[in-house]
């Protein structure tokens, strides 16, 4: 089974799509059914696979004897400890399997966003109040502002862009838009425009003579083209009397709701002229994280439900063995080393079965997403490293948590009550 899921996710992965959105939607669901062929072949070697893995690294803890004896329990009964593991694979796997997937796809998202739509906020002017530098800096200094640039419109004329990408062109500082734009928007530079969509098919612009470049992203970005001051004072190309423009680039710490009305007022202009583009991303990342916690959450119910049966078995194995438990304090192992050696082996079993949870599961999360952001023009994919963290974390305290009572009990039976239990 995992052979064959491993080769259909190869043929689904490899397989050209050409930009074919519908190949792709089949080629995705032919790779979500080579992941859950390969996680049933896991689940069926789960029950050698996890007591193989506890035994592995039991062996780091044996130089102690309570460490040597908790790996030794752990893995006594292994199909009881294949049937505990494989129970908390599930949940923990699907757990990982999700969060990565959808911070890799959030992350792709919010990449796509900030190339489509590069500005933060636009502010446009009346036409007879224009912006001058006393209002750019008065805008710069305003609360939640990182970056600003004055950009004005070039004066070619409007047949100069006919059967171009751009319907207006204009004027910027270099340093003030790199500053400004996102790295993967790219600046035009000397006797270059843009950023235009799929610079690859665009044509060359020329004014006064001069044949300008057009640079730009596979998607296109929500902005006009633009041409440097530089490349303008080269080629004597004036700025128009209307239609600047300041652009602005929103602090991390910027309050959203308040950010219209504070720029409005320190541009002096209506609120309605302030075009807040930063909400709009904004509200699809918080979407985005919501959707991710509330399936996480969803699936979090099946590591819940399988921590239970870790607990049940854990406890059992240790009533079990109280007579076992007594004849080892009884040869000298004394109530701390009894119960380390309880605790450890409840690590070992639900720490090592959550680390090779948590690491199928990224593996898979990152086939998925790479699957089904292939049609996507660059894909981020993203290893969620702090909440996998906080899943494994969780998942070895609970467990821990579960057997402190039991060990505690456990330990402070003398090995001459302990002996008599029959």
């Amino acid at each position: 089974l995992i052979l064959l899921g491993v080769a259909v996710i190869l043929y689904g992965m490899l397989t050209p799509i050409n930009e074919d959105f519908e190949l792709a939607g089949m080629l995705f669901l032919m790779v979500f059914l080579g992941c859950l062929l390969a996680f049933i072949g896991l689940l069926v070697i789960g029950t050698f696979l996890v007591p193989f893995l506890v035994a592995l690294f039991g062996k780091l803890f044996s130089r102690k004897p309570a460490g040597k004896l908790a790996g030794l329990n752990a893995v006594r009964h292994p199909a009881r400890t294949g049937a505990v593991g494989s129970a908390l694979l599930i949940g923990v796997t699907l757990v990982a399997t999700c969060l990565t997937g959808m911070y890799s796809l959030k992350t792709t998202m919010e990449s796509q966003l900030d190339e489509a739509f590069p500005v933060d906020v636009k502010i446009t002017f009346p036409e007879d109040s224009q912006p001058n530098a006393g209002t750019v800096d008065s805008v710069s200094r305003a609360a939640g502002v990182a970056e600003t640039a004055l950009v004005k419109e070039a004066d070619i004329g409007d047949e100069a862009l006919t059967g171009y990408t751009c319907s207006s062109l204009y004027v910027g500082d270099a340093g003030e838009l790199r500053k400004l734009l996102p790295a993967n928007v790219p600046v035009p530079g000397l006797n270059e425009y843009g950023p235009v969509f799929s610079p690859e098919q665009a044509r060359t612009l020329t004014i006064n003579g001069t044949q300008l470049k057009p640079v730009g992203t596979p998607s296109g970005a929500d902005i006009p083209c633009l041409i440097t001051t530089e490349t303008a004072q080269k080629l004597d190309v004036k700025t128009a009397e209307y239609g600047a423009q300041i652009w602005v680039k929103l602090d991390e710490n910027a309050n959203l709701d308040t950010v219209s009305e504070t720029l409005a007022t320190a541009a002096h202009v209506s609120p309605h002229d302030v075009d807040v583009i930063a909400q709009i991303k904004d509200a699809l990342g918080t979407f985005m994280l919501t959707f991710t916690y509330i399936v996480v959450g969803l699936f979090g119910v099946a590591v819940v439900i399988a921590l239970v049966g870790v607990s049940n078995t854990l406890t059992l194995s240790i009533i079990e063995r109280t007579r076992e438990n007594a004849l080892l304090r009884a040869l000298g192992l004394t109530r701390k080393q009894l119960r380390s050696m309880l605790f450890l082996e409840a690590f070992l079993i639900s720490g090592i079965t959550a680390l090779t949870a948590i690491v199928i599961g990224t593996a898979f999360g990152f086939v998925g997403a790479s699957s089904l952001l292939r049609t996507a023009a660059t894909a981020d994919l993203t290893i969620p490293w702090i909440p996998l963290l906080i899943l494994w974390f969780a998942t070895v305290a609970i467990t821990m948590l579960a057997t402190l009572m039991p060990a505690r009990r456990a330990a402070k039976v003398t090995p001459v009550e302990g002996l008599a239990i029959e």
